[in-house]
């Protein structure tokens, strides 16, 4: 690397490079004072490095500028940055008011300008290697930064660095920001290195050792791994299970604000409301809840005709809703939707593998009764209607549409009191199943020939079964389907795959000291069997390609348990079948010859 000459100008410069981890206590303590206390940093070298640390925190874990790095930077080696940044938050994180907070940090922390650059701007700008780049890369920067870069010296360690700006001076009421041609303007730059290529919470193996990468893409212990890196989330918990059983299963997983799922059996512990349906169903509420699917499709980006969420989970199938309406034909009459016809169409649809995972499920039919005459129009509230529409005659179908209390059960739990015609505007924003557009539920007005509707307000209404509005379908998954992966958020749903995998019979054939099993297992094509597993008593699972094993060396006159699972490759498996069966309480007949010198048997 060229060896590069300093410069001196009027202003302080003062460049601080982040080496030391021990200063992360001291940073702890820091930062709990500005978060906490709100307290005026004073006029010390160490102060910088601790805002410089607090705002690459910050960036690294509650914004976009891991994955939008390179498209931040474009065609440049340097860029300033900000609240405003394009693409440096994403939708969620703007909601939570994440870029007003960074604004509020800058201002706090008397920051003029913020760079992120890469290290290309050592290796390339000073040996002039990229000439048009680097002109860009100094482009809408004060003087002061762009001759620092220019100047700067930075190892090799870090691929990308927070540069930043501080510009202040001492004043009677203390240490204040200052603009760049102001009297007595002091200047300090810092330089910190950014870890922000590493994927954050990883572990990976380097000549024989295993090394632990924390939130800050730091290298951290096993034991600090686990705190700060937890892997009891339900993607990773329920990978390669079946998913209603392991959700169930691991209901406190996701049983916070964040992930929306509440477990209705009616005390309101969980939900903190008493108009729970009282079903046993888990169901999943709020403003944006970790429920995204993707059904239908391997593909690695999920095709947003492909994105479903779930509803909720009631008794052992899952039920889930297309995200966005249906697009053939994208208006629909109730009473179309309502025949046989319109539910084989979206079942041939689907491909075989994807159609196998539907269950075929009874759904209520008798509809909701008016609590008034119009033209106030009431109905109740969520657990008032879902008493109403779990009542009566049922049908049997794979396919159907919500129901007007899935819609309502929709919202976060403290809206569940409001009653589904007088729906306020705050609880239609913090429902999931609200999209601003009229569309069908299931549910029928008994005595009529009228449905009920969402309507684009958010409210329930009716309409006439003739009319033509949105729809969207809802069908429930089978308790075999599983898990393959994901996290349940939009950029990351759920994958999903049917178990795949069946085992038809285990025969067995018991002898005095040994057990052989025998197995039929199938799996659809071009799925292949490809692993047998067996064990006997609870014992360990033994491994084997073949369809038969044999126990040996058993106990007479004794039952044994013997249990086996296949799995076929791709990576599916069966459930476990078991069989008990006894061995024989004595040794066979053996017939025994005797024979003479010149071979005759003796006897004869």
């Amino acid at each position: 690397m060229k060896k590069k000459n300093g410069f001196v100008f009027v202003e302080t410069i003062i460049t601080i490079v982040f080496v030391a981890a021990a200063l992360l206590v001291i940073f702890g303590i820091y930062r709990s004072a500005i978060t906490e206390e709100k307290r005026r940093i004073y006029y010390d070298d160490m102060g910088y490095l601790y805002r410089n640390y607090y705002i690459a925190d910050f960036l690294i874990n509650e914004s976009e500028i891991n994955e939008y790095k390179n498209e931040i930077l474009g065609d440049k080696y340097a860029i300033q940055i900000n609240a405003e940044t394009n693409k440096l938050f994403n939708d969620r994180q703007k909601a939570e008011g994440k870029p007003e907070e960074l604004k509020s940090i800058i201002e706090e922390f008397n920051v003029n300008e913020m760079m992120i650059v890469s290290k290309e701007i050592v290796e390339n700008c000073y040996s002039k290697e990229n000439k048009e780049k680097c002109e860009k890369s100094y482009e809408g920067l004060n003087e002061g930064s762009k001759k620092y870069l220019e100047s700067i010296d930075i190892t090799d360690e870090y691929d990308y660095y927070l540069v930043t700006e501080y510009r202040e001076k001492a004043t009677k009421e203390g240490i204040e920001k200052c603009e760049e041609n102001e009297e007595d303007c002091a200047v300090f730059y810092v330089t910190l290195g950014l870890d922000i290529n590493r994927e954050r919470c990883s572990i990976e193996e380097k000549e024989g050792q295993i090394h632990y990468y924390g939130l800050k893409g730091k290298e951290i212990s096993a034991e600090d791994y686990e705190k700060e890196c937890p892997t009891n989330t339900i993607g990773k918990i329920c990978e390669g299970q079946k998913f209603s059983e392991c959700l169930k299963d691991n209901y406190e997983v996701e049983n916070t604000e964040e992930s929306g799922l509440y477990y209705h059996d009616g005390d309101g512990k969980d939900s903190g409301s008493n108009n729970e349906a009282g079903d046993l169903s888990y169901r999943y509420s709020g403003a944006n809840p970790k429920n995204w699917v993707c059904y239908g499709s391997e593909a690695e980006k999920c095709p947003e005709e492909n994105l479903y969420r779930i509803i909720g989970i009631y008794d052992k199938e899952i039920k889930i809703i297309k995200n966005k309406e249906n697009t053939s034909p994208k208006e629909n009459k109730w009473e179309e939707v309502d025949k046989i016809s319109w539910k084989e169409n979206y079942i041939q649809s689907q491909a075989e593998e994807w159609r196998n995972m539907i269950s075929e499920s009874s759904w209520q039919t008798e509809g909701i009764n008016y609590k008034s005459t119009t033209p106030e129009l009431l109905i109740g509230n969520a657990k008032e209607v879902y008493e109403q529409e779990s009542q009566g005659s049922k049908k049997t179908s794979k396919v159907g549409l919500m129901y007007v209390n899935e819609y309502l059960y929709g919202a976060s739990p403290k809206y569940w009191q409001e009653e589904g015609t007088k729906y306020s505007e705050e609880a239609a924003k913090n429902n999931w199943l609200y999209q601003n557009k009229t569309e069908w539920s299931i549910s029928k007005e008994k005595g009529s020939s009228n449905s009920y509707v969402i309507n684009e307000a958010g409210n329930v209404g009716v309409l006439g079964q003739q009319e033509s509005k949105k729809i969207r379908p809802v069908i429930n998954l089978k308790e075999t389907v599983m898990l393959v992966g994901g996290q349940g958020t939009a950029e990351n749903p759920y994958r999903l795959g049917d178990i795949g995998v069946v085992i038809k019979n285990l025969n067995l054939t018991a002898e005095y000291e040994r057990i052989t099993a025998n197995v039929e297992a199938t799996t659809p094509a071009p799925a292949k069997i490809n692993k047998y597993y067996y064990r006997i008593n609870g014992g360990a699972w033994q491994e084997s390609t073949n369809s038969q094993n044999i126990f040996n060396s058993l106990v007479a006159d004794t039952e044994y348990t013997i249990e086996v699972y296949a799995t076929n490759n791709r990576g599916m498996r069966s459930d476990i079948k078991s069989t008990k069966v006894w061995t024989k309480y004595q040794m066979p007949n053996i017939a025994m010859e005797m024979k003479d010198t010149a071979g005759k048997v003796i006897g004869e």
